[in-house]
C-alpha cells in the first residue's frame, strides 16, 4: 500500500492460561510449548518477510511473540491486555459462581461495563486505537508494521474500525497468531482483512 501505512494486528501465542480457559489480562504468563511453536511458525511466514517495524504489548506473551520475527520490538505500554480486575486467573465456571451479574451484564452489552477492579471494554478500545494511530503516525506511506498484542485490544478496536457495536466484539476474535489488517492513510485507521 503505497498511500498509506499498513498495520498487521497479531494476536501473541498461545499461553498454559490461555490453554485452560483462564480469565488473563495484566498477568505476564509465558508461552506455552504450543505457544513458542505459533511465535516460530509466525517467523517464517512469506508475507511478514519485509516489514519495516515490529511493536509490541510488554507481557512477555506478546513481546516474545513479535520477538519472533527477528527484529527490534518497540514496546507499548498501551498495547497491554484489558485490566481483569478480580476475574484474573479464574475460569470461567468460577467467575460465573463469584461475579454473575457483572457476566450478565457484560454478554448483553460490554459497553460501559467495568470489569470488578479492572478495566471497561471501551477503555481498552479506546486506548488502543491512539496506540494504533500514534504507530502509524510514527512511519511513512508504504511502510507496513507489524503489531503484536492481544485478545480484547485488537477485538474492540476493530470493531470501532468496523463500525459496529462493542456488543460485536467477538466477531473479531483471532486465534493465536491469528491477524487482522489494517490501513492508515492520513490519521484514518481501516480494518481491511482478518486472517
Amino acid at each position: 500500500m503505497r498511500d498509506g501505512v499498513e498495520l498487521i494486528l497479531i494476536r501473541h501465542g498461545r499461553t498454559s492460561w490461555n490453554a485452560e480457559g483462564r480469565f488473563l489480562g495484566r498477568s505476564d504468563i509465558a508461552l506455552d510449548e504450543v505457544g513458542l511453536a505459533q511465535a516460530a511458525t509466525l517467523a517464517q511466514d512469506p508475507d511478514l518477510a519485509q516489514i519495516d517495524a515490529v511493536y509490541a504489548s510488554p507481557l512477555s506473551r506478546a513481546a516474545d511473540t513479535a520477538r519472533a520475527l527477528g527484529r527490534p520490538v518497540t514496546l507499548v505500554p498501551a498495547l497491554r491486555e484489558m485490566e481483569q480486575g478480580d476475574l484474573e486467573g479464574l475460569d470461567f465456571a468460577s467467575a460465573l459462581g463469584t461475579h454473575g451479574a457483572f457476566l450478565r451484564a457484560w454478554r448483553a452489552d460490554p459497553a460501559g461495563v467495568c470489569v470488578p477492579g479492572g478495566e471497561s471494554l471501551d477503555q481498552v478500545r479506546d486506548r488502543g486505537l491512539s496506540a494504533l494511530q500514534a504507530i502509524a503516525a510514527a512511519h511513512a506511506p508504504g511502510q507496513r508494521v507489524v503489531v503484536v498484542s492481544h485478545q480484547m485490544l485488537l477485538a474492540s478496536v476493530c470493531s470501532a474500525l468496523a463500525q459496529v457495536p462493542l456488543a460485536s466484539w467477538r466477531t473479531f476474535t483471532l486465534e493465536h497468531v491469528g491477524r487482522h489488517k489494517v490501513h492508515a492513510v492520513e490519521g484514518a485507521l481501516r480494518l481491511v482483512t482478518t486472517t
